[in-house]
């Protein structure tokens, strides 16, 4: 179970990502009424995800929470890696 909470951390870590630039969209008007929806698409996924994964955890079905986790958590992975691998390489960027 230690494990499933590690996983739902970072999914929330990666959902408030998001939270984060939707909010900053809307501050600096580039979320228009042509991307809103996708957007509140977007959140409607990471409520239905942590909120999912706590139900399934709940009812004794921590596998199927920790798979349902798996839609945030890859993608937050890779944002990490792909984060390190530019710091870590560096180069020149004029």
């Amino acid at each position: 179970m230690t494990f499933f909470w590690i996983m739902w951390s970072f999914a929330a870590l990666v959902g408030f990502g998001v939270v984060c630039f939707f909010f900053i969209g809307l501050g600096d008007n580039s979320i228009t009424a042509a991307n809103f929806h996708l957007w509140l698409g977007m959140l409607a996924v990471v409520a239905v995800v942590l909120l999912g994964s706590l139900a399934l955890a709940k009812n004794n079905h921590p596998g199927l929470g920790k798979a349902l986790l798996m839609v945030l958590v890859t993608p937050g992975l890779f944002f990490v890696a792909m984060g390190l691998g530019a710091a870590l390489l560096g180069g020149d960027w004029r």
